[in-house]
C-alpha cells in the first residue's frame, strides 16, 4: 500500500518528485491529470515501470460557461446508419 496524497493543501506533484523512484509502480486515482503536471512530472514518469491512472468523476466533464448557440445546420437522418450493420 502507497501513500495517499492530499492535494487540497499541498501539491501532489510536489510530493511526487521527491518520492517516485526508478522501477516503481503508480497507481493515482484523480478527476483529472493535466498537460502541466505531466511535463513537471516527466522525468520521474519515464524511470517508472508501470503507472495506472484511474479517472474519477466527472471524467472529461467541462462545465460549459457560455450559452449555447443554435445550430447553423442540420444534417437529415435517412437510415444511413442501418446500412452500415
Amino acid at each position: 500500500m502507497g501513500k495517499l496524497f492530499n492535494n487540497t493543501t499541498d501539491r501532489a506533484v510536489d510530493d511526487l518528485k521527491a518520492s517516485l523512484r526508478a522501477h516503481e509502480k503508480l497507481s493515482v486515482a484523480s478527476a483529472a491529470f493535466s498537460i502541466y503536471a505531466f511535463r513537471e512530472l516527466k522525468a520521474q514518469l519515464a524511470q517508472i515501470d508501470e503507472l495506472r491512472f484511474l479517472f474519477t468523476s466527472p471524467t472529461f466533464a467541462v462545465p460549459e460557461k457560455g450559452a449555447k448557440e443554435s445550430r447553423e445546420y442540420f444534417i437529415p437522418n435517412r437510415g444511413n446508419e442501418a446500412s452500415v450493420c
